[in-house]
C-alpha cells in the first residue's frame, strides 16, 4: 500500500476562501456527517470533506459539484466499500485523495463540453478501476489502478495491470496525455484527438503485446513521443503473426510524428517472426518512424519505414533489468547519444538518459514523508555563471 500524502495540487487555481471543511466519522463524532453521502449533500461548491479512515463507509457516492474529499488522517487511506460516480460539468474540478475503494469510480460527460472541460483528480487512491468519458481531464497520481480507461489527462507514478486511451469525440483535439513513470503490464493507445508523451514507464506483459498503438494523432508540427521507457514481452508463443510483438504499431496511418528516445525495448521470444521488440502490419503506413539512441533485441519486423541513427542500436540478446525498469547493461543506458541532456547519468546534470532526469521513475515511486514530492519538473540542464535559472516544477504536498 502506498504511502499517502494530503495533497495540494499548486499548478492549478486554490479554492474560494470561503470554502468549508467538513468532517465525516461514521462513529456518530458531534460536529461530523455519518456518512460521505450525506456529506456531499451539505457541501456548497469547493469545500472540502475529511473523511476518518478508522472504519469502513458502505454506500455508492456520487459528485456532481466541484469537492475535495480527503482522508481526515495523513498517511492513512479512508476505506469506500462501493463505487464513486463523477458527473461532469463545465470547468468542473473535483479531487479525490486517499481512497481505498472496493468498487471502480467512473466519470461521465454528464455538462462538460469541448471548450469547458472537467478536471478530476484521484491521488494516493487504490481503485480497481478508473474509467472516464469524453471532456473529463483525468489526473491519476500515484494510486494503485489495475485497470485504468481514459480520453485525455495524465497517468503518472501509479502501479497496474492495463492502461487504455481510449478514442475521444473525433474533433482534433491535440492535447498532449502524459504516461509518465508507472509500472504495469500493457498499453492500448486508441485515441487519435490528442498525442502522447509516454516516458520513464516500466511495461513487462506476460500476454500479448506490451504497446499497441491502435491510432495516434497525426500532425507536421507536434510528435508523439516515448522516451526513456523499458518495455518487455515474456510472452512465450511461436507463429502467431503480430501478436508476439512487444511493441505493435498497428495503424496504417502517417509515421512521421512517431519518435521513440532512449528506449530499451525486450523481447523474450526471439524465434518466432513475429515476436520481434517492434512489428507493424504487413502494409506499411507513410512516413518514418524515428528512433534516436534505443537499444532493441531483436530487429523491427514490417516497419520499413524507419530512420534508426544510434550504434549498435540491435542486440542479440534481452538486457537485464532491475525492479523499477532500470536498464543494467551498459549499453542500453544512453545508448552513446553524445549530447550532454542524455550523458550524465548520475543526474548531477538532470540527465535525460534511460530512467535520469526530470522525469526519473524515482521522482514518482518513493514518496517523501513530509517534503513536497515533484511529479514534473522543468530546470536547464546546464547553468553558468551569471545565468539566472528558471525552474517550474508540479507538486505534492503535506498539509
Amino acid at each position: 500500500m502506498k504511502t499517502l500524502l494530503i495533497t495540494i495540487l499548486f499548478s492549478t487555481a486554490l479554492f474560494s476562501a470561503k470554502a468549508a471543511d467538513i468532517y465525516v466519522n461514521n462513529s456518530g463524532q458531534p460536529g461530523t456527517w455519518t456518512t460521505i453521502t450525506l456529506a456531499l449533500a451539505a457541501a456548497a461548491p469547493g469545500d472540502r470533506i475529511f473523511v476518518s479512515p478508522y472504519g469502513a463507509y458502505v454506500e455508492d457516492i456520487t459528485i456532481v459539484q466541484n469537492v475535495t474529499i480527503t482522508s481526515a488522517v495523513s498517511e492513512t487511506l479512508f476505506n469506500l466499500v462501493g463505487t464513486t460516480n463523477i458527473i461532469g460539468n463545465s470547468n468542473m474540478d473535483v479531487r479525490i485523495i486517499g481512497c481505498e475503494a472496493s468498487g471502480g469510480l467512473t466519470a461521465t460527460v454528464g455538462a462538460a463540453t469541448l471548450a469547458n472541460k472537467a478536471n478530476v483528480y484521484v491521488v494516493d487512491c487504490n481503485y480497481p478501476s478508473i474509467t472516464a468519458q469524453d471532456f473529463i481531464v483525468t489526473h491519476v497520481l500515484f494510486c494503485d489502478v489495475p485497470t485504468l480507461n481514459i480520453r485525455h489527462g495524465e497517468i503518472r507514478g501509479c502501479t497496474g495491470s492495463t492502461f487504455t486511451i481510449a478514442d475521444g469525440p473525433n474533433a482534433g483535439i491535440g492535447d498532449t496525455v502524459n504516461i509518465v513513470a508507472n509500472k504495469f503490464a500493457r498499453l492500448n493507445w486508441q485515441n487519435d484527438d490528442n498525442y502522447f508523451f509516454i516516458a520513464n514507464n516500466r511495461i513487462v506483459t506476460t500476454t500479448t503485446n506490451a504497446v499497441v498503438l491502435n491510432n495516434w494523432h497525426y500532425s507536421t508540427v507536434n510528435k508523439n513521443i516515448m522516451a526513456n521507457n523499458t518495455v518487455q514481452n515474456n510472452y512465450w508463443v511461436n507463429n502467431v503473426a503480430n501478436y508476439g510483438a512487444t511493441i505493435l504499431l498497428q495503424d496504417n496511418n502517417n509515421r512521421d510524428n512517431l519518435e521513440f528516445w532512449n528506449m530499451l525495448v525486450n523481447n523474450l521470444n526471439v524465434s518466432s517472426t513475429y515476436s520481434r521488440a517492434v512489428a507493424a502490419p504487413s502494409t506499411a503506413g507513410s512516413g518514418n518512424v524515428k528512433s534516436y539512441y534505443s537499444y532493441y533485441n531483436s530487429p523491427i519486423v514490417n516497419l520499413t519505414h524507419i530512420i534508426e541513427s544510434s550504434a549498435g542500436a540491435w542486440g542479440a540478446a534481452a538486457i537485464p533489468f532491475d525492479a523499477d525498469g532500470r536498464g543494467t547493461d551498459a549499453t542500453a543506458i544512453d545508448a552513446g547519444s553524445p549530447s550532454i541532456q542524455y550523458y550524465d547519468i548520475d543526474l548531477t546534470r538532470n540527465d535525460r538518459g534511460t530512467f535520469g532526469g526530470p522525469y526519473s521513475i524515482d521522482n514518482y515511486l518513493e514518496p517523501l514523508t513530509g517534503n513536497a514530492r515533484v511529479y514534473d519538473l522543468n530546470m536547464p540542464f546546464e547553468i553558468w555563471t551569471g545565468q539566472t535559472p528558471a525552474v517550474k516544477a508540479e507538486s505534492t504536498h503535506m498539509k
